[in-house]
């Protein structure tokens, strides 16, 4: 086995080193071009420090606070589920997480981070600033292909059918 160092220094090859640009300048690079308007309402709440609270500013906070508890705990589930060992057919593993918060939601972390960040936005909104509502709405477009891709992804590496038959039944019953 190569150190890391020995690893690091061999050559790439071109094929892949033109697949890491590519990767760079499009998942890099772009989630760069996302964060800016993300972040944006931050400047919203660092100016709201020292004054007197709205209404929608304690709305803001515990909507915040409530995204960041349920991407916790989903991704707390979740990861209870992976360390639960690997699905086999006729194990007593669920094919398909589908309890606790993934009862009610297949990305109930992606939930949580969605209420996080349109909470957020709203400290900017009560101080009348409504372009940092536009970083939410482009999380918002991106978690949805991301979500197509990774539900995707999933049934197309599963060896079972069993679980990728009970995994679209999940997924009619169970709202993204």
């Amino acid at each position: 086995r190569l150190s890391r160092r020995a690893f690091l220094l061999q050559p790439t090859p071109p094929a892949q080193l033109h697949a890491r640009r590519m990767s760079f300048f499009a998942v890099g690079l772009a989630q760069q071009f996302m964060l800016c308007p993300l972040v944006y309402p931050f400047r919203a709440l660092s100016e709201s420090l020292g004054s007197e609270w709205s209404a929608l500013d304690l709305v803001a906070a515990a909507g915040s606070s409530i995204g960041i508890l349920v991407s916790w705990t989903a991704d707390a589930q979740l990861h209870r589920y992976c360390n639960s060992g690997p699905y086999r057919e006729g194990g007593s593993k669920p094919p398909v997480l589908s309890s606790g918060l993934w009862y009610l939601s297949r990305h109930p972390n992606y939930v949580g981070e969605q209420v996080f960040w349109w909470s957020l936005a709203l400290f900017a909104v009560a101080r009348e600033d409504y372009i940092a509502l536009v970083g939410p709405a482009i999380n918002s477009l991106v978690l949805l292909q991301v979500t197509h891709m990774t539900e995707a992804h999933m049934l197309g590496t599963w060896k079972s059918e069993r679980r990728k038959r009970e995994y679209r039944e999940y997924a009619r019953r169970t709202p993204a």
